[in-house]
């Protein structure tokens, strides 16, 4: 997830449209930042979480594998299944398993095992976790759980406690613009209210904040989405793209670095409901 980003210059008109567009918001009583949504919402009406739900992907993703600038790309699909939900002191826990297969690459027959290494890393067979906290969805690797009590480890738990974890989806979808840490949104939503007081610089949240870009018409495989939310999540490296469909799930992804070549795709081919 690493992109070249805007100009200096850039990044200051966008602090100021960013600004802008809160003002606005706030007059038409919606909410910019997530933090000022004060709604409660049942999120298993829009992320499908019933176990047995499953989604397959076909992906791709391509990437420079040695020093002569070779491109390599590796193709697979896989299947993301909910296997069960628990309770945890920090919200619901949603446990999905993962199987990948029909891998292929298109590396040449001399660039060997090592290359083919570099392109393999890029497929997770792992199992992994969506922790339901309030209106926000994070996306967990499952070795920040302990086992079968499926407790978080001591150290990850005091972190999230802290507000160190980027909420990877926001309820309802729209509500809110963008979305990051607590503490980076508090941070940000006090510098806003001291602009306008004439007390401080202008707030600079484009960077590693989800945005709510739009609705948008997406076509995939599994079919036509017409109600397609469009999310961005800005780093330095530039962003990453998801489109999530209320009732479906995510069923775009889509990324691409500037500064050296590194292209990620994924699109949903099948998804089934859980009973």
């Amino acid at each position: 997830m690493i992109r070249a980003y805007r100009s200096v210059s850039s990044l200051v008109l966008a602090s100021a449209v960013f600004f802008a567009v809160s003002v606005t918001l706030g007059a038409e009583k919606s909410t910019h930042f997530s933090r000022e949504y004060t709604g409660n919402v049942d999120v298993s009406k829009h992320l499908p979480m019933k176990p047995g739900t499953k989604w397959v992907f076909e992906n791709e993703y391509g990437t420079t594998i040695d020093a002569d600038g070779t491109i390599g790309t590796i193709r697979w699909k896989d299947e993301q299944t909910v296997v069960g939900i628990a309770s945890i002191p920090e919200g619901k826990l949603v446990k999905l398993s993962v199987r990948s297969f029909d891998i292929e690459d298109d590396l040449p027959a001399d660039k060997g095992d090592t290359a083919r290494e570099v392109l393999f890393q890029a497929i997770s067979t792992d199992d992994h976790y969506w922790l339901v906290n309030g209106n926000y969805v994070y996306f967990l690797p499952a070795e920040l759980f302990d086992g079968p009590g499926n407790k978080m480890r001591p150290g990850i738990a005091k972190r999230f406690a802290d507000d160190e974890f980027v909420p990877d989806l926001f309820f309802p979808m729209g509500a809110a613009k963008v979305w990051a840490e607590r503490k980076r949104e508090r941070d940000d939503m006090e510098r806003a209210r001291l602009f306008r007081d004439g007390k401080g610089p202008a707030p600079n949240p484009t960077m590693y904040y989800w945005r709510h870009i739009g609705v948008e018409r997406v076509e995939t495989p599994a079919g036509t989405f017409n109600d397609a939310h469009h999310l961005t999540y800005f780093t330095i490296g530039g962003p990453s793209n998801v489109w999530f469909v209320p009732g479906t799930g995510i069923v775009k992804r889509a990324y691409s670095h500037q500064g050296s070549y590194i292209k990620s795709d994924s699109v949903l081919i099948a998804y089934e409901n859980g009973k």
